[in-house]
Parts: structure tokens; C-alpha cells; sequence
């Protein structure tokens, strides 16, 4: 009955998020809300209800000069 109550409020925060919160955050957003419970119930309350976070792809630098900076001598032959 209280992972039941547990799972609507990690639904709640895990909808709130659009699904990019995993458990460690949903967990913090718990603890702010006052609730006593684990990191580790929180991720397995996920994990059987199939809610797992949407991985968000990081973008690349595109400075050039510090990739120029970063190959070794050599590395681009202008022959």
C-alpha cells in the first residue's frame, strides 16, 4: 500500500520532468516533498512500472581551434 502512494508521487515527478528524470533525481524531488524513503526503493518502484529516463544526447563542441590544438603534429598533411 505505501509503494503504491510512493508510485503516484514518482509518477508525478517523473511526468513533470517529461521522462528525463532517473531515479536519483526523482528521489531528491521526494526527499523535498518530505517523504522518508531510498534511493534504491525509488529506482526499483521504477523499474517494475517501466519508467526509465529518455537519455538526452550531449552536443558537441564545434570549436575548431581547440580540436587543431588537441591532434597531434602531423596528424592533417596538406600534400
Amino acid at each position: 500500500m505505501e509503494n503504491r502512494r510512493l508510485l503516484g508521487l514518482i509518477k508525478e515527478s517523473f511526468e513533470a520532468s517529461q521522462g528525463i528524470y532517473g531515479s536519483p533525481r526523482v528521489f531528491c524531488d521526494l526527499r523535498e516533498l518530505g517523504e522518508t524513503c531510498g534511493v534504491h526503493r525509488v529506482a526499483r518502484i521504477m523499474q517494475e512500472n517501466k519508467m526509465q529516463r529518455i537519455v538526452v544526447a550531449r552536443r558537441l563542441s564545434t570549436d575548431t581551434a581547440s580540436q587543431k590544438r588537441r591532434l597531434p603534429t602531423g596528424w592533417c598533411s596538406s600534400s
